[in-house]
């Protein structure tokens, strides 16, 4: 089964639904504190109701029917689009929608960098792990990468066994992030 998401023409429904509504939508990057709350509050809204939802299904010991199965994946479904939907918004009141796409490539790129690109990488980032934080780990071969796993758990650190670690050569995203935002400044 492949997946594939248009993140662009979902973004252009959000919009249209926008302009619908005559709900802002800042062409500019912007920042209005009282604005920023509200949507926060809408992201945690639609966040806290798919774990009310997530929360019915661990209280069950089983969905039992198709129909059960079928009413908790439509409401998880729901639940996730919305949370979409108002993370979507959020980013039109800042008018960020128009660097998205780089900015969600910059956060990918550093997704992907908790990947080792070799398995001489992995074994540095095994040593690494034990020699800094006295952390056992093992890596595993997936396509053409290597991802780092705990040995065990770790509860003073939240590290369960097999938890992915990071890449010892892994980086944050901020730095492309906000170059991202500075050019678009400069770009105005």
């Amino acid at each position: 089964m492949s997946i594939t998401l248009d993140i662009n023409k979902q973004l252009e429904q959000v919009l249209h639904w926008s302009r619908t509504f005559n709900l802002p939508i800042k062409t500019e990057l912007t920042v209005i504190p009282k604005r920023a709350e509200f949507g926060l509050s809408l992201v945690t809204s639609e966040v806290n109701e798919l774990k009310k939802n997530v929360n019915k299904l661990l209280e069950k010991s089983d969905l039992g029917t198709e129909e059960e199965i079928i009413d908790y994946l439509a409401n998880v479904a729901d639940d996730c689009v919305d949370s979409i939907w108002v993370l979507y918004r959020f980013l039109m009141e800042h008018g960020i929608q128009d660097i998205f796409p780089d900015i969600f490539t910059a956060v990918y790129e550093a997704n992907m960098s908790k990947a080792c690109p070799t398995e001489d990488i992995a074994q540095e980032t095994v040593d690494y792990y034990m020699e800094t934080q006295g952390i056992e780990t093992y890596y595993k071969p997936v396509g053409s990468l290597f991802i780092i796993h705990a040995s065990k758990d770790y509860p003073e650190l939240e590290i369960k066994k097999d938890k992915v670690l990071k890449n010892k050569y892994w980086f944050k995203p901020d730095e492309k992030i906000k170059n991202i935002i500075r050019k678009a400044l400069e770009d105005k």
